[in-house]
């Protein structure tokens, strides 16, 4: 069960539990329906979005909705998520959300702090890929990568909420996650982002699973990256990296520049994932002053349905719906109001359209999706 039962059983074994998609078959096969929370601000604008686009790529899908953030409050929820969606996601194991509330002054919203203690998630991932005729300052750069850090979850005096153990473990399984995801026909590089003092240890709480991981993905290399000079080499050269490991204080910073180099938030996925859940939403906010007008890009959220489709081991609807947004990018007729050049874009819903258009309008990944533009189909794609 969810609460503090989980949290206790992780911290008190210490096991190796499975993570990424050493979990994704069980999941999908014992574990539907998939949990969906739709969010705050323009977050059921972006989630009703990507489950339209994720029905028309692979209908098998079952959703339940669940209530989380303002909703949630309103019915009495204090921690943000309701007690039927903690219940819905102990039976599932996987959520599809949008943006909550985080911390305001007057109101104390917990939803996603809620998620990762509750179900003891050890790891965030930030997906970054640059896609075409955005024009953004550092586009055509060849980015696609991802941040992958431990989630340091604090209590209300700045320690850690969990025992050693529980901190060691949660490292251990954030490394082999990078270690997974690296070794894959996308990514082969891991590069530890460090303080400078750390470089030689190969980053502090890293060291010892990295060291036991080396042997156990042998075509994964491993470079270590000093903070001082990192973000410059990163902005001018980023086709260079792959998976970037780093602990949760310098995770944020990794984000906003990582952010910088696609285009923002907007076009950001997050995969945070424990023992037993994975978690899939946009890297943005709820961004409440968007919310209702149908301007917001649903893509953020998208890439999060893209990267949850890979975990449940529907690769080729992954394939299919990236292939769908490579190519609406490629057109530029219809990008989102954030990304269209001279003033033009489209809204939340439109967007979405022209990418079920896409999919229609071609059936076989692979007949002409890897040839002409040399891009990589590369979220979760370990």
């Amino acid at each position: 069960m969810y609460e503090q039962a989980l949290v206790n059983e992780y911290e008190d074994t210490g096991r190796d539990f499975p993570t990424g998609s050493s979990l994704a078959a069980e999941v999908a096969v014992e574990r539907n329906p998939i949990v969906v929370i739709p969010g705050d601000g323009v977050g059921p604008e972006v989630v009703d979005a990507c489950i339209r686009v994720l029905d028309a790529a692979c209908g098998a899908l079952d959703f339940t909705y669940v209530e989380g953030g303002d909703a949630a409050m309103v019915n009495g929820a204090a921690n943000g998520i309701a007690d039927r969606a903690l219940d819905a996601i102990d039976r599932s194991g996987v959520v599809l959300k949008g943006p909550l509330k985080g911390p305001v002054q007057g109101a104390r919203y917990r939803g996603d702090e809620t998620l990762s203690r509750g179900f003891a998630l050890h790891s965030a991932v930030y997906f970054a890929k640059e896609y075409p005729g955005i024009g953004w300052p550092h586009s055509s750069l060849g980015t696609d990568l991802a941040v992958v850090s431990d989630i340091g979850i604090m209590d209300e005096d700045d320690a850690p909420s969990i025992g050693v153990e529980a901190q060691e473990a949660a490292l251990n399984d954030t490394a082999k996650l990078a270690f997974e995801l690296a070794d894959s026909p996308c990514w082969k590089q891991i590069h530890c982002v460090m303080d400078e003092d750390n470089v030689s240890g190969l980053m502090d709480g890293y060291h010892r699973p990295i060291a036991a991981l080396r042997s156990a993905f042998p075509d994964v290399k491993l470079r270590a990256a000093s903070t001082s000079g990192f973000f410059e080499k990163l902005v001018s050269q980023p086709h260079r990296y792959d998976v970037l490991l780093t602990r949760a204080a310098f995770a944020g910073a990794l984000k906003a520049v990582t952010a910088r180099l696609v285009g923002g938030t907007s076009m950001m996925a997050v995969m945070r994932i424990g023992p037993e859940t994975a978690v899939f939403e946009p890297a943005h906010g709820p961004l409440e002053r968007l919310a209702g007008r149908d301007v917001v890009s649903p893509m953020a959220m998208l890439l999060a349905g893209v990267a949850m489709l890979r975990h449940l081991n529907h690769a080729s609807e992954a394939a299919r719906v990236e292939e769908a947004l490579w190519r609406v990018f490629r057109k530029g007729r219809t990008l989102p109001f954030d990304m269209a050049r001279s003033g033009g874009g489209v809204g939340c819903r439109a967007f979405s359209e022209a990418v079920i258009e896409e999919m229609d309008a071609f059936v076989e990944i692979g007949r002409d999706s890897q040839s002409g533009h040399g891009r990589r189909l590369s979220i979760v794609a370990a």
